[in-house]
């Protein structure tokens, strides 16, 4: 009803029960009348909505396809999908849906397949792909919320000539996915503040990106906190990068700030570059801890380790 009819106030819907497990999917388009003031609020009371996709053009247990303005809060998200002939991704934002809010929610998706099929939260430009540029969504904030499994951990996707602006991920957890815990392309001013990266219980891993950061301005990277990529496999040689920034862009004014973020931790035999930029303009990265002290580390793979790693110039 609300994307056939639309708002013409404020509306909360409160999800009845406790405790409760609701085996459906949520789908929203833009909804007429949806503003500022006239919000949408779903609270979740701590209940729980379960979904196994078997489309790939319809991954997500939320879909948020083009709504904007929407808030779910303490909501229980599962995809239960899994292996290479399902697919699962928790919340689905897509076809410029802006303005809306994931917060104090539980993401649960596939934490043991190696298929790019699955992700916790997409901001991307199609249904079909966690990954896809195009018209994606903007301002838009995930906050306080875990996310469990997936290949990626969450994903925004912008374009060269059309970035994905302003959208934030803060004081979330983000653990145990496959391949990068935050994948962020073409995005203007993003935010990524205050979260806890690592891969404490994933026994498939390959190669960790925990903060992947490409052709973004201003971005600011503050307070994370990435640790144990491969607590499970400490002999493991895949390279690891706790934060990869590739020509982060900004301003004397308005710079990149890559500040007060902690690696530790970092325990494998692969090639480790603790904090990677390359073809930067106007970053400054100031009070970060990296600690690189691996004492079982045994040089099987002869693999290199750099503290911070630059090209170009900063």
């Amino acid at each position: 009803d609300l994307s056939n009819f639309g708002v013409c106030g404020p509306v909360t819907v409160n999800v009845a029960g406790v405790l409760i497990t609701y085996s459906d999917q949520l789908y929203l388009s833009e909804i007429d009348g949806a503003s500022s003031v006239n919000t949408v609020t779903i609270n979740g009371n701590g209940n729980t909505l379960d979904y196994t996709s078997t489309n790939s053009a319809s991954r997500g247990t939320v879909i948020l396809d083009g709504a904007d303005w929407v808030t779910i809060d303490s909501l229980n998200i599962v995809a239960s999908g899994s292996g290479t002939s399902q697919y699962g991704v928790g919340v689905q934002m897509t076809n410029r849906a802006d303005h809306n809010t994931i917060h104090n929610c539980t993401v649960t998706v596939d934490a043991v397949t190696s298929s790019a099929n699955y992700a916790g939260i997409t901001i991307s430009g199609s249904l079909s792909s966690p990954t896809q540029q195009g018209a994606s969504g903007n301002y838009n904030t995930i906050e306080g919320t875990d996310i469990i499994g997936g290949y990626y951990g969450v994903t925004s996707m912008g374009l060269n000539t059309d970035s994905a602006n302003s959208n934030a991920v803060v004081n979330c957890t983000i653990e145990d996915f496959y391949f990068y815990g935050m994948y962020f392309w073409y995005n203007d001013h993003p935010v990524i503040e205050g979260n806890e990266i690592s891969r404490l219980n994933r026994t498939t891993v390959s190669s960790f990106y925990g903060m992947y950061v490409y052709y973004s301005t201003s971005a600011h990277v503050i307070g994370n906190k990435v640790h144990d990529p491969f607590a499970t496999n400490k002999t493991a040689t895949s390279t690891l990068y706790p934060a990869y920034f590739y020509f982060p862009s900004g301003t004397v004014s308005d710079p990149v700030l890559i500040t007060n973020n902690l690696f530790y931790n970092l325990e494998s035999d692969g090639t480790l570059y603790g904090l990677y930029v390359s073809q930067g303009s106007d970053v400054k990265i100031l009070n970060n801890t990296l600690i690189l002290d691996d004492p079982s580390n045994t040089s099987t793979n002869s693999p290199l380790t750099r503290l911070l790693y630059i090209a170009s110039a900063i």
